[in-house]
């Protein structure tokens, strides 16, 4: 198929939708703000793993993890 001599076929891929470009780090959501619950653990002494895991998903999730590791 082609519109005005371009074959779409070449344009448009396989899926039919263009490929998704993974968000930028820096972009914020309207719920990223300082006050926002990111874990629901509460960090103590004695339950620092759980705690960095949970917060290391949520962050990573969010797309952010890059700030706390250094790779951004």
């Amino acid at each position: 198929m082609s519109i005005d001599g371009v074959n779409l076929q070449e344009v448009i891929p396989q899926g039919g939708a263009p490929p998704l470009l993974a968000p930028s780090p820096y972009s914020l959501h309207p719920s990223d703000n300082p006050g926002a619950l990111i874990t629901s653990v509460l960090l103590r002494g004695d339950n620092y793993s759980k705690w960095a895991t949970k917060l290391s998903n949520s962050l990573q999730a969010k797309q952010k993890l890059g700030f706390i590791d250094g790779t951004v």
